[in-house]
């Protein structure tokens, strides 16, 4: 395999940079949508169980294993990736 030259790098930084940030928007509204959809016309809400992480259901499931641990963790995470994408934008 070749060595990448300085232009293929740049090209390539460019496009990971146009798209990755494009595709966030775009997968985060098609998430928003999806969830109105299914709270407007199915009559269910989806955003309990995305912050709980539990959901009702009508057959015998296991709650889900997390602790407190876990969702300081992924608080933090949120936490994070908001402070990023808040940098990013300034």
């Amino acid at each position: 395999m070749a060595p990448a030259t300085r232009a293929l790098s740049d090209r390539i930084s460019a496009f990971h940079a146009d798209v990755s940030g494009n595709l966030i928007y775009a997968l985060l509204g098609l998430h928003l949508a999806a969830i109105a959809y299914y709270y407007f016309f199915k009559k269910e809400n989806l955003l309990r169980p995305m912050l709980s992480g539990d959901r009702e259901v009508d057959y015998d499931a296991p709650l889900a294993n997390d602790g407190v641990r876990t969702r300081l963790l992924a608080l933090a995470g949120v936490c994070a990736a908001a402070v990023a994408a808040i940098v990013d934008l300034g």
